[in-house]
Order: structure tokens, then sequence, then C-alpha cells
């Protein structure tokens, strides 16, 4: 009977080292969330806004100001940005208003300066597109590097866009 090591030959040793690379580098690209930076970037609404991934983010307030909660249906249209941990912050960004929540599904949210951060679904790269839409009763801002969210007046959604529903 031959023992393991004249079993293994080292071509096999080889190849199983290569498969346990690749399935480590899946991993770490699959994980994606904790690699995202948060950065400023300069935007069509005049103002300079905060990023995720590349892509603007907005809070949803009420109409007094205050947070409006986005759930289910809500959730498919303004995704919120998924992290499992706080991202690095890119210059401009406060480090110290980075921060994560739990929503009730158990999913771990960013937020900045205690808002919770959601992506639009139409939005691509940097191109801001929500930015003052109301839906799913609130209004969508884009976040300027202070926390505050960017409120232009007079933006109503262009009829085309789905106006969202209610809890």
């Amino acid at each position: 009977m031959k023992s393991v090591r004249q079993r293994i030959k080292p071509r096999s040793i080889g190849l199983l080292g290569v498969l346990i690379a690749l399935a480590l580098l899946a991993s770490a690209c699959s994980s994606g969330s904790s690699a995202k930076v948060v950065v400023v970037h300069s935007s069509k609404v005049g103002a300079d806004i905060l990023e995720v991934a590349g892509r603007p983010v907005y809070v949803h307030l009420l109409s007094t100001g205050a947070p409006a909660a986005c759930t289910t249906a809500c959730l498919s249209e303004w995704p919120a940005v998924d992290a499992s941990s706080v991202p690095p912050a890119g210059s401009g960004v406060h480090a110290s208003m980075l921060s994560t929540t739990l929503l009730a599904g158990g999913t771990r949210v960013l937020t900045y300066d205690g808002r919770h951060l959601n992506f639009f679904y139409e939005d691509t790269s940097s191109h801001v597109t929500g930015e003052g839409i109301e839906s799913f009763g609130g209004f969508w801002y884009v976040v300027s590097p202070s926390g505050k969210p960017i409120i232009r007046s007079a933006v109503s959604p262009p009829s085309a866009r789905p106006s969202g529903g209610s809890y």
C-alpha cells in the first residue's frame, strides 16, 4: 500500500493551491460591501455630494424633515447601501459620521450622520436622477459631506417614473 505522500503527486498539490487561491479571490470579490469607499463628488445639483461605489446616495425625509422609513417595495426602487462594516472614508468625507445599523430583516446598512443611505435604482455611475423625488411617503435628497440633505426647490419627479407606493 502506498503512503499518502506517494499517492499525492506534486502536480496535484500545485492545482490544489491554485484552486484555493481562486476561492479566496472569489470570496474577496463577492464581499464588495466592505471594499466600498465613500467619496465626495461634484454633481449637477450644484454641490458636492456623497457617493458610494461610484453612485450617489440619498436620504428619505418626510415633509417635516424627519427621517422616513423605507421598507419592502420602497427598497426595490431605493435599495439601502449594504455594509458588512464601515467602509473607508475618502477625502472630504467625515469618517466619524459613517456608521452601520441593522434593518429589521437583519441586513446591515450604511448610515451617515445617523441617516440611512440609499441608492436610486435608475442612477448609473455619478448621474443624479433621484434628487427631489416624492415617493413612499417622503422626499429623496442627495447628501452633502456635512451630512445634510441637499434640498433644491421646485423639484418634481418626471411623469415617466413611478411615484412609489405607501407602506
